[in-house]
C-alpha cells in the first residue's frame, strides 16, 4: 500500500528543486523555497503561444506550464511535464512556434 502523506509533507519543497537558480545548478547553495517557486514559474512564464494555436493545444500547454511550477514541491513533476509536452502531434510544434512567433497548425 502506498504511503499516505500529510498536507504539510505534500506542500514541503523538494530539496532537489532548490538547487536550480538563474545561474544554473548550484549544488553548494540553495534558493529559499519562495524564490525557487518564483524562479521555476518565471522560467516558463515568458513562453506564450501565438494567437493561431488551437484552444485544445493551448489548454494542454497551460496544464504543462502549471505542472512545471509544481516541480518545486515534487521534483518528478519536471519529468512528467517534459514527457507530456511531447505527446500529441501539435505540442512540439506549439512549443517551437511559441519561440519563433509563427502560427502553429490547427488541431
Amino acid at each position: 500500500m502506498a504511503e499516505i502523506r500529510s498536507l504539510l509533507e505534500l506542500s514541503t519543497p523538494d530539496p532537489r528543486s532548490l538547487h536550480f537558480s538563474p545561474l544554473g545548478l548550484s549544488p553548494g547553495a540553495s534558493l529559499k523555497p519562495e524564490d525557487a517557486a518564483h524562479f521555476q514559474q518565471a522560467v516558463i512564464a515568458h513562453c506564450d503561444l501565438v494567437a493561431e494555436v488551437a484552444e485544445g493545444t493551448r489548454m494542454s500547454f497551460e496544464r504543462i506550464r502549471m505542472l512545471h511550477g509544481i516541480g518545486v514541491l515534487c521534483y518528478e513533476a519536471y519529468t512528467v511535464a517534459e514527457d507530456l509536452s511531447w505527446l500529441g502531434s501539435g505540442y512540439w510544434w506549439a512549443w517551437w512556434a511559441a519561440r519563433v512567433s509563427i502560427p502553429a497548425p490547427r488541431d
